[in-house]
Formats: C-alpha cells, sequence, structure tokens
C-alpha cells in the first residue's frame, strides 16, 4: 500500500520513440520510378528512468507506478531496391571498362593486324635504285602504257 500522505512518489518511466520508414523499390529496369513505395514505423527504447511525480488529492490516480512516454522522432531511415541491371552484371563479371575494351578489341584487331602488315612490307621492300623515278606512278594513263 502506498503512503498518500506523501508529498511524492517515484514512478518509473518507460520512453519509447517512433522512428519514421520510408520504402521505395524499382522493380522495372526501364522505368526510373519507384514502383512501390509505403511507410511503417518502429518502436524504439530511449530510456528507463526513475521520475518524481507529485501526488496532489486532485490527481485522478494517485496510485500511479509505471508510465510509458511515446516519442515521435524527426529522424527517417529510407530503404530502397533497386533492378539488378546489365552494367550491374558487367561490373560483377570483372570491371566495365574491361568489357567494353574487350568488346573493341575484338571489332578492331582485324584492322590493327592489316595495317600493321602494310606497314611491316613497306618497310621490307625497300629498294635503292639509281632512278628515283621508278616507282612514282604516271599521273596519265597513257604515259604509262607508253613506258612499258
Amino acid at each position: 500500500m502506498l503512503d498518500t500522505h506523501r508529498k511524492s512518489q517515484v514512478v518509473n518511466v518507460n520512453q519509447l520513440y517512433l522512428r519514421r520508414n520510408a520504402i521505395a523499390t524499382q522493380d522495372d529496369y526501364l522505368i526510373p520510378e519507384p514502383s512501390w513505395e509505403s511507410i511503417f514505423y518502429d518502436v524504439g527504447k530511449q530510456g528507463y528512468k526513475p521520475l518524481k511525480v507529485s501526488s496532489k488529492p486532485r490527481e485522478k490516480s494517485p496510485q500511479l507506478l509505471y508510465r510509458t512516454q511515446i516519442f515521435l522522432t524527426s529522424e527517417e531511415i529510407t530503404h530502397g531496391r533497386e533492378v539488378y541491371g546489365f552494367l550491374d552484371l558487367l561490373g560483377d563479371l570483372g570491371g566495365v571498362t574491361e568489357v567494353i575494351m574487350l568488346v573493341f578489341g575484338f571489332f578492331l584487331f582485324p584492322i590493327s593486324e592489316h595495317s600493321y602488315i602494310i606497314q611491316a612490307a613497306k618497310k621490307l621492300f625497300l629498294a635503292k635504285v639509281k632512278d628515283e623515278e621508278v616507282f612514282v606512278e604516271p599521273a596519265n594513263k597513257d604515259e604509262k602504257m607508253l613506258k612499258h
């Protein structure tokens, strides 16, 4: 039995908070807008402390032993889910830049090989002659026919 003649009594106060959580999911790769959005609140415990409460005769419940206080916090947690796309796959396989270099190398290798062969052939088959006009092509086709 509580002593009601005391001017104050100790009450255990449990302080809880509600925190807002926002969810946004993107389930389609081609549409950049979220496909589903929702909000929920989670409950967290802020503290538990004894609190002195005065017990006046006009108080509605002088036998108060326990109190719970619930606060709404200003914090918000945002949760999200995105589609696993093609560039994500390339990044996991070895990097986007390496895959792009491999693709370009596949298409450019025959051109590079042909250019190398032509340059090597030009340097291999050099001829030293006294007549400098041997390898010069004539400007006119008729002159070419007359020389041969």
